[in-house]
Parts: structure tokens; C-alpha cells; sequence
């Protein structure tokens, strides 16, 4: 669906996003966090489920979170039970070992989508020279099949998933999820148009 010129663009816009979370999560932790973003493809909102399931059907945690201003959309983190652990494991370093998704890892999980999506979401805003406001974020675990479907349903057929692999190094462990931002046509074009006259010379 995407051309490359949108995909070069998204990658520089999601990245300056990355960065930023990842140094919002070295200052909680007060350690050394790299996030990094392997690849970005563009789907239509309607081939997320599919392509979850393809690239990792066994993801069972995601936090999504709801933005609203110049753009509107959803934005989601999704990880495997198993990355959860080790991700909160590796963050909370010095505390007991996490051994399941309680309330207390579920808060710190929405903590930390509220860094990472909110960073992401951020930087969008950054590129409209408009302040997205944005929910506080909801972890799921073991979310429905309808999850995605739900998520999507005010996009219709012309819903943009930007779908992101990131990787989140910390303590020696490295901990792989998906970023999804979900956004109608118009919106996705608004964005892309005001980061090349931005970013592209």
C-alpha cells in the first residue's frame, strides 16, 4: 500500500518518537533504555489482524490509548505475556521478580505505554504545530478477536494502521513489540504532507 518516500518519512517520525520515550524510560529507571525500530509498514486498518497473527500470534498484552486534535486515531503496544514480564523485570530492576500480570504490572505496563504511545503520538502533533490530547491508556490482556476490529470501526474502509516493530534494550535483555497508530486516510495524508515539508528538502 505505502510508497517508499511514506515509509522514509514515517520511519523519521516514529524514531524522533522513539527517542524520546527511550529517554523518558532512562530517567524513570535511572539506567541505560534503547528503543529501536527495526521496520515501519503501512497497512489498511483492516489487515492488522491478519498481519498480527502472521508476524506474532502469540501477543496477549496491548495498550491502547485514544488521541484527538488536528488528527484522531488509536495507538496501540502490543507484547507477548512473556516480553511483559521481562520487560517490567528489566525496568524494575532491584524489586522482586515479576511472575504474573497482577495490578501493580498492569499499572506500570500503562505507565509505560503512556510514555512510549504518548511520545509517538507527541511527535505527530509536533509535525501539525498542533497539541494532540490523548486518554490515559488501557491494558488488555487476552483481548478478543473483535480487539482490532473494535479499535477500527470508526475508520471504516479508509482506515491507516502504521504498524512498527520496536525493540526495547535494557539490562542486557531485549524485548521485541508492536506499535500500531491507527488513523483515518485524510488524517494519515495530513501527516505524511506536513513531515515531508518538514524533514524532506
Amino acid at each position: 500500500m505505502s510508497e517508499m518516500g511514506q515509509v522514509d518519512i514515517l520511519t523519521e517520525v516514529i524514531n524522533v518518537g522513539i527517542g524520546e520515550a527511550a529517554q523518558a524510560l532512562s530517567e524513570l529507571v535511572d539506567a541505560r533504555v534503547n528503543l529501536t525500530v527495526p521496520y515501519i509498514n503501512v497497512l489498511k486498518a483492516a489487515e492488522i489482524d491478519d498481519f498480527v497473527r502472521q508476524e506474532l500470534p502469540n501477543w496477549s498484552v496491548f495498550i491502547a490509548q485514544q488521541f484527538e486534535g488536528a488528527v484522531k486515531g488509536n495507538a496501540v503496544l502490543v507484547y507477548s505475556e512473556p516480553c511483559s514480564l521481562d520487560l517490567l523485570d528489566a525496568l524494575l530492576a532491584g524489586a522482586p521478580r515479576t511472575v504474573a500480570l497482577d495490578a501493580a504490572a498492569r499499572d506500570t505496563l500503562q505507565e509505560i505505554g503512556n510514555i512510549i504511545l504518548g511520545a509517538c503520538i507527541s511527535v505527530f502533533g509536533d509535525v501539525l504545530d498542533e497539541r494532540l490530547a490523548f486518554t490515559i491508556p488501557k491494558v488488555s490482556l487476552e483481548a478478543s478477536k473483535d480487539f482490532f476490529s473494535d479499535l477500527t470501526r470508526d475508520f471504516t474502509e479508509s482506515g491507516v494502521a502504521i504498524a512498527v516493530r520496536s525493540e526495547i534494550s535494557v539490562e542486557g535483555r531485549a524485548i521485541r513489540g508492536l506499535i500500531f497508530v491507527l488513523l483515518g486516510f485524510s488524517d494519515f495524508e495530513k501527516v505524511v504532507a506536513s513531515a515531508k515539508k518538514r524533514w524532506l528538502p
